[in-house]
């Protein structure tokens, strides 16, 4: 938002670079000027600047700027095991499928459990796989008895920061047989 000191229209260049590219006009002549933008895309660099037009067509635009809009977190669902199997080989197969609505990559953390609730602890897998859907465990020295999948989808926001990792866990338990 900005402020003008006779009245004129509002309107936002913007873009991934200063050639802009994007357009939001209020053709209202007031004082006080805000224009809200849509459909942006998250986790991404924007270019802007905000011009005014009084009613004899003088205008200023501001210096261009930029702002970084906010990383929306990935989604994961743990696809198998995902509740019911009685395994007995010495190999689990888990698969998921992990997006992210900003197209960041995501990387996977791998884990078991013996409860589904987090905050008490988990038994970590695997760290930093890459986001291909599928890991092969090796469970041979896994004691025999009943455990749960849980599986963090991860990504970076535009400063190399993690976004807070999202978490599934398996619907129910899996058996590993003796």
């Amino acid at each position: 938002s900005w402020l003008t000191n006779e009245p004129a229209n509002s309107t936002v260049f913007y873009g991934f670079n200063t050639s802009y590219g994007f357009v939001a006009t209020d053709p209202n002549f007031t004082q006080t000027h805000s224009i809200s933008l849509s459909g942006l895309n998250g986790n991404r660099l924007y270019h802007f600047q905000a011009e005014s037009c009084d009613t004899t067509g003088f205008c200023v635009r501001s210096e261009d700027q930029t702002v970084i809009t906010l990383n929306s977190p990935p989604a994961v669902q743990g696809l198998s095991p995902n509740g019911g199997e009685n395994i007995t080989a010495g190999f689990v197969e888990i698969n998921w499928t992990a997006s992210d609505p900003d197209t960041d990559p995501i990387t996977i953390d791998l884990y078991y459990d013996v409860d589904s609730i987090p905050s008490n602890g988990r038994f970590l897998i695997s760290s930093g796989e890459a986001n291909d859907g599928t890991f092969l465990w090796n469970i041979q020295g896994l004691q025999a008895g009943s455990y749960f999948i849980s599986i963090d989808a991860k990504s970076l926001d535009l400063s190399g920061n993690q976004t807070v990792a999202v978490t599934d866990y398996s619907d129910s338990s899996f058996e590993k047989a003796s």
